[in-house]
């Protein structure tokens, strides 16, 4: 991410900017990378980032790195959430894809959610 508070994320490491503006034009003033703060992520959080991510875009979740990555079928595990979802217009499935529709992206949140509530908790 770019400029104050700004957050990036590079699987398992999330990272934030200085939310000051005058501390993170002091760090580039100063050669320095302007980070805040970081964490890494366990598998339960990345699987949370990778869902809440992949769902803003228009290019939705990709359902094939998602088993490569986590070593789980997506569209078993979240059967019951897509198969709602799909005959209420907000999300479409195909076995490289889920994508929420436009009608779907305006409850991104509510969304997102669900599906959160089918992560198992990290171990």
């Amino acid at each position: 991410g770019l400029g104050p508070a700004a957050h990036s994320f590079r699987s398992p490491v999330r990272w934030w900017n200085h939310r000051s503006v005058a501390k993170y034009l002091q760090d580039i003033e100063a050669g320095k990378v302007p980070v805040a703060g970081k964490e890494i992520l366990g598998r339960e959080q990345q699987i949370i980032e990778t869902i809440y991510l992949g769902l803003r875009t228009a290019e939705g979740i990709d359902i094939k790195d998602f088993k490569q990555r986590f070593h789980t079928d997506f569209s078993a595990w979240f059967a019951e959430p897509v198969t709602a979802l799909t005959s209420e217009g907000m999300l479409e499935s195909t076995p490289d894809r889920c994508v929420l529709t436009e009608k779907g992206m305006r409850f991104h949140e509510g969304i997102a959610k669900l599906f959160i509530e089918y992560v198992p908790s990290d171990p």
